[in-house]
């Protein structure tokens, strides 16, 4: 039901996005992503196909550099941060596992905010 409702709520949100109301629209973006992502990751957890979330995340990302979403964008980032470390969490035990981690998760940040000015800011500033 969550898949349903994070799906619904994220298109309902992209065509809301299309009109003059789309100040609403990144709370319901938002939710939508929680959603649907927290739903993928319950439904893949413990199974063979358990790194397909990895892309299942790096898709909202996308989404939310073709839809210009800051929010779409920040949640996938945090879902993919998070994925990561429950992935990894068994080798972390040993400080250069924390060491990669910590490396891993400022390049990850970093390409999100690259992704930010490159594909959201420039849409969103007309003129350039």
């Amino acid at each position: 039901m969550a898949l349903a409702l994070g799906i619904g709520l994220t298109a309902i949100s992209y065509v809301i996005d299309k009109t003059r109301h789309r100040v609403i629209t990144p709370f319901w973006y938002f939710a939508g992503s929680v959603f649907f992502l927290y739903a993928a990751f319950d439904i893949l957890e413990d199974s063979v196909f358990e790194i397909l979330y990895f892309g299942i995340a790096a898709g909202f990302m996308y989404l939310g550099t073709v839809v210009a979403s800051r929010t779409l964008l920040f949640s996938s980032v945090i879902a993919l941060m998070g994925f990561t470390g429950y992935f990894f969490r068994d080798s972390l035990a040993n400080a250069f596992g924390l060491i990669f981690m910590g490396l891993l998760l400022i390049g990850l940040s970093a390409f999100a905010m690259s992704l930010n000015r490159k594909y959201i800011q420039a849409k969103q500033t007309p003129g350039q």
